[in-house]
């Protein structure tokens, strides 16, 4: 348990958000009757208003207290029912808790008691009439109740509360029923943090009303006011309500507040002066709007009235008050203590050995007492005792602490296990080299220490519980030694011994090489006995000399035992196998020239090779090669060769054919000359026994063919190139120079000298700027009209007088000197002596040639309006541009349209409106 020390607060106020106040250490409220306590208005003063009350204050119709109409005193009528107390409508009555909850608000759904539910007091006051008058034609109803008193430390934390109910009628907000809070100081300073108004009017704004069928409430709302500004001074606090009708107050709509008030020191409220470390709460004066805590130990919200601190130190709160004006205030204090924390070391211990308990407690240097139950029976005052477990299992060791005011305790569990055992067991005898299989066999888990001593023997791990494997290098009676540990438990060390033995000193047959199909002698010795491992080409497996016929290189392992001990060893036979003596050699060949000689057999670089050419030069005349033989006399050459590997050895002989001279075919075209596209095809004559052809055309292309046929797609000169091989170092090769020549085509271009013209001007000249052209035709036909000739020129350069307007297609073919041809067009547009002209005719087919129809004008000329209509008078276009030959995004079909234009001749002054036809072809 931890002391607990109830001391007093100190407490600031910061008020009007700006100073800190001393309030001073008080205990008890000054506010005699504030409350209604008493059951009666003692200490109270009250007004009322019997008939006008227009005075206006802010805006606000205002009953008290300088109403001069205002009666001084209580008007404090039997009941609420007007039946009863038709006169007393303006009451100021004093409500008991046996009135239950108010019965208008109780009506509309809502719950509001009609003494306030947070007080001692079983009383409250109740201002203003709380029925609707339908009849009564009083014109005047206001009430008012006032409470003063002189502000001190004891009571400079002023607390009231209300309860407020509106209701609404269809007046403006200044002729409202309202309810108005207000607090003096003196005769005239207003303490805004008191002050409160609203009406029916601003309710469903101002936050906190509930309404039904125009009536608003407010349930009972705590507002806090610090005075700490007025200590030493009268401070008068007045609650009025009203209700109101155009150009004056009557009962019809209704408003009512019940009341009451409390004064007591603007302090903080601590539950313990002292915290140890565990949860406290401090409060903060009821009533503020907000809540703002800071401090080192705060668990959980920093917001609310209410905090729980953990820690010693100084907490700060600061507060914002109720009103229509917001006041902030801030209020402080310091909470001593600690936060001792106990704790200690070792929690293992071994039975029958003393163990160690070491403190770990906090804070270091700050405890002044220890004591230690270590669930056995044992107990100890000291700071760091010793104890001794006398029976395994678990004991709930208590350590209490004291530290300052504050006690703490703690239990951790402490394990009493058995004392650890160190016996083990090892294979003996063993070999040098060979593995000891050492397996623990005593009590102790994984997690404990092991300590060996393995007398020289190495292995992995040669640590922990195991199983271990040790092995040792030289022969002897080896000791090993165990001893087990827990950190606070340690066995008796446990011995075992090996007898470490040598392995015999076995000789074998050394690497030998034999060829394939032959055997070899393996001999071993300095062994007592030998074991073969199994393998089909030895003749035995179980003694010292065996004999070996294998068919690969073999690597034979055998086994010496003397004893226990065993020695293994390998010896390797390397079979050769027969060298092969293929090889190549190219032809046949001409006289003079080359057959290459390459090697292909499995010989490799350490075999000897012998060369015989009868007759060849060659260069080298050894290895594998290759090897360039020259021939000077023809016919049919042998050439021979012996191949040796490891005393092993095979011979092989080829020939080859030497011809006396290459072939001459003879090479024709059908063709010389052509435009591109042109196809020539090629001859040779043939040439007896060949092997291959190959023609080169001279633009990139080859064909394999004796005779071939090849398309020249681009203009040139090209030569051609054949070559035709009876092996492929005998080869017949020639080219035939610049023997094709491929003519370019002609590229046709011309430029008019103007594409549109009009009567009389209608002369036009076309200049031509053809290429690689040697003759050249004109064509002048009308456009839109299967374009018919009407006219033709062999000129280089031409021209045409356009004497009939319309648009014309001039199409200028050129041909160079074998005729093949090029062409291009240009189109005309001829118009009549007018400003403007209109075609019959447009083909809408993509092509870029009278792709749309359209008014062309002229200088002089504007377009004001361009429709377009099919054969059934169904509108397909409207508006000043071309049209595309689509409709509602869709080609139209061929046919004729009828068309309507209205032109403007600028220079006449005049409009004039077009109508015609157009045929529409695709």
């Amino acid at each position: 348990m931890r002391n607990k020390y109830i001391g007093y607060f100190v407490c600031q106020c910061l008020f009007f958000c700006s100073t800190l106040f001393w309030c001073g250490k008080v205990q008890a409220q000054a506010c005699v009757n504030a409350d209604f306590s008493e059951g009666n208005f003692t200490g109270w003063t009250g007004t009322y208003s019997l008939d006008q009350c227009s005075d206006l204050e802010n805006g606000k119709c205002k009953c008290s207290p300088t109403n001069p109409y205002n009666t001084p005193g209580f008007n404090q009528g039997p009941d609420d029912n007007p039946a009863n107390d038709a006169v007393n409508e303006w009451n100021q009555i004093i409500t008991t808790t046996a009135g239950g909850n108010d019965a208008n608000v109780t009506s509309l759904g809502g719950v509001m008691p009609v003494v306030y539910p947070g007080g001692p007091s079983v009383y409250s006051a109740r201002i203003g009439n709380m029925w609707q008058e339908v009849t009564n034609a009083k014109t005047g109803d206001g009430e008012s109740i006032s409470y003063s008193f002189v502000v001190t430390p004891a009571n400079c934390n002023f607390t009231y509360h209300y309860a407020v109910v509106l209701f609404s009628g269809p007046h403006t907000p200044g002729e409202q029923a309202s309810f108005n809070i207000s607090m003096v100081a003196g005769t005239s300073d207003n303490v805004a943090c008191a002050a409160y108004q609203v009406d029916a009017t601003t309710a469903a704004t101002i936050g906190g009303f509930s309404s039904k069928d125009s009536v608003y409430w407010k349930p009972w709302s705590d507002v806090v006011v610090p005075l700490t500004n007025y200590i030493g001074q009268t401070v008068t606090i007045t609650f009025t309500t009203r209700g109101c009708l155009p150009k004056g107050c009557a009962g019809k709509h209704y408003a009512y507040a019940y009341i009451s008030a409390e004064c007591s020191p603007l302090i903080l409220k601590a539950s313990d002066s002292i915290t140890c470390g565990e949860n406290d709460t401090l409060t903060a004066p009821a009533g503020s709007a907000t809540y703002s805590w800071t401090g080192p130990g705060i668990v959980g919200s920093s917001t609310n009235q209410t905090v729980i601190i953990n820690q010693p130190g100084r907490y700060l709160v600061n507060m914002t008050t109720f009103g229509n004006t917001s006041c902030g205030f801030s209020m402080d204090t310091i909470i001593g203590g600690a936060k001792p924390k106990p704790n200690f070391l070792n929690t293992v211990a071994c039975k029958g050995d003393p163990v160690d308990f070491h403190d770990l407690s906090a804070p270091a240097g700050g405890i002044s007492s220890w004591q230690w139950d270590f669930g056995d029976g044992g107990t100890s005052a000291s700071q760091n005792p010793t104890h001794t477990y006398n029976a395994t299992g678990t004991y709930p060791v208590k350590l209490t602490i004291v530290a300052g005011p504050c006690t703490k305790d703690t239990i951790i569990n402490v394990t009493v296990v058995l004392p650890p055992s160190s016996t083990f067991t090892v294979v003996s005898p063993e070999c040098i080299g060979g593995n000891s299989n050492i397996v623990y066999t005593g009590n102790a888990s994984a997690n404990y220490t092991y300590t060996w001593d393995f007398d020289g023997g190495t292995g992995i791990p040669v640590t922990g519980q195991g199983p271990l494997n040790i092995s040792w290098q030289t022969p002897g009676l080896k000791t090993i030694i165990l001893m087990v540990s827990s950190g606070m438990c340690y066995s008796l060390p446990d011995t075992q011994y090996v007898l470490v033995k040598p392995y015999p000193a076995m000789t074998l047959t050394p690497f030998t090489t034999i060829c394939l199909g032959s055997s070899a002698v393996l001999n071993a010795a300095r062994a007592t006995t030998y074991t073969w491992a199994a393998n089909p080409s030895l003749s035995n497996t179980d003694s010292g000399t065996v004999v070996a016929t294998p068919t690969v290189t073999t690597t034979y392992s055998v086994t010496g035992s003397n004893t226990n001990c065993v020695t293994i060893d390998t010896v390797t036979v390397d079979v050769v196998d027969y060298p092969t003596a293929w090889f190549n050699a190219t032809g046949p060949v001409c006289i003079g020239q080359n057959s290459t000689v390459t090697y292909t057999g499995n010989g490799g670089t350490f075999s000897t090779y012998n060369w015989n050419f009868n007759g060849g030069y060659a260069t080298p005349d050894t290895g594998q090669g290759p090897i360039m033989v020259n021939w000077l006399t023809p016919g049919n050459h042998d050439i021979t060769l012996n191949v040796t590997r490891s005393g092993c050895d095979s011979a092989v002989t080829n020939v080859v054919n030497v011809f006396s001279s290459p072939p001459s075919p003879v090479l024709t075209a059908d063709t010389l000359t052509g435009c591109p596209g042109v196809e020539v095809c090629f001859t040779s004559s043939p040439v007896g026994n060949t092997i291959g052809y190959i023609w080169n055309f001279g633009d990139g292309d080859t064909s394999g063919q004796q005779n071939s046929c090849h398309v020249y797609t681009a203009a040139g000169v090209y030569s051609v190139a054949f070559q035709v091989a009876l092996s492929p170092e005998c080869i017949y090769d020639t080219a035939l120079s610049n023997l094709i020549a491929v003519i370019p085509i002609p590229v046709a271009v011309f430029t008019p000298g103007t594409a549109v013209v009009q009567s009389p001007q209608s002369l036009v000249s076309f200049t031509n700027q053809s290429q690689y052209a040697a003759s050249y035709l004109w064509n002048f036909s009308v456009a839109g009209n299967g374009n018919q000739v009407i006219s033709n020129s062999t000129d280089f350069n031409t021209s045409y007088n356009f004497t009939q307007y319309g648009q014309y297609n001039v199409t200028l073919y050129a041909y160079n000197r074998l005729g093949c041809p090029d062409s291009i067009t240009h189109p005309v547009t001829a118009l009549p002596a007018e400003n403007y002209f209109i075609p019959n005719a447009f083909t809408p087919n993509g092509d870029g040639v009278n792709d749309e129809f359209y008014v062309v004008l002229q200088e002089g000329a504007t377009l004001l309006s361009f429709q377009i209509f099919d054969r059934w008078g169904e509108k397909v276009h409207d508006g000043l541009y071309p049209w595309d030959g689509n409709y509602k995004g869709q080609k139209a079909p061929e046919g004729v349209y009828v068309y309507r234009v209205n032109i403007h001749l600028i220079d006449l002054d005049r409009d004039e409106e077009k109508k015609g036809s157009v045929t529409l072809l695709r």
